[in-house]
């Protein structure tokens, strides 16, 4: 949350295991946005071959000037299928003009805030917005998964710009909870009066 902490430079990051396994380097693709904005956290899902446990990310922008510096201050990968979050703290400036002057950075797990969490599974979603007069919604969404072994938390996907307008076609990723087999997906809007309580 830095001043001018935000970037609209390309990023990339590369996951590190402890046997010396790696991914490759992965973009950091945003969607609905063009940058990553200052106190914001954004949520990417990357298909990769098991690595096992993480020992570090490496992760870089190809920014040239000061206007494309990045402030980071942390990431966490989580592993859906087998209930395993990693932290890795930053606290650093991306820059070619601020800090050490450096765009790559390799961060090492802090073992102490490795934690456990209940399995998710990644879901690729779209939601289209008839055509029709006011067919748009101006709220946020909520979805929920119900499936053979019991349903999901609900997942609130925020109203921006572009979301939800008449005729849009709105592509999602995210991750619910495991459901087993899915039999229905409950779909609502949260009114704006609602919303913050």
């Amino acid at each position: 949350d830095k001043s001018d902490a935000g970037t609209s430079a390309h990023a990339h990051i590369r996951l590190v295991g402890r046997k010396g396994r790696q991914t490759r380097l992965v973009p950091l693709e945003l969607m609905q946005k063009r940058r990553f904005e200052r106190g914001k956290v954004e949520t990417f899902s990357l298909q990769e071959p098991d690595i096992g446990d993480l020992d570090a990310v490496e992760i870089e922008h190809d920014g040239e000037t000061e206007a494309d510096s990045w402030f980071l201050e942390d990431v966490t990968v989580e592993m859906p299928t087998k209930g395993r979050a990693f932290y890795f703290p930053c606290h650093e400036w991306l820059s070619k003009e601020k800090g050490d002057g450096r765009t790559k950075r390799t961060l090492k797990v802090q073992d102490s805030n490795k934690s456990t969490f209940r399995p998710l599974i990644p879901y690729e979603t779209t939601i289209y917005t008839g055509d029709v007069e006011n067919a748009g919604c101006d709220c946020d969404v909520s979805l929920k998964l119900f499936g053979t072994t019991g349903s999901s938390s609900e997942h609130v996907i925020s109203k921006d710009e572009g979301l939800f307008e008449r005729g849009a076609i709105n592509p999602f990723r995210f991750e619910l909870d495991d459901v087993g087999k899915p039999i229905k997906l409950r779909v609502k809007i949260i009114p704006q009066h609602k919303k913050g309580r």
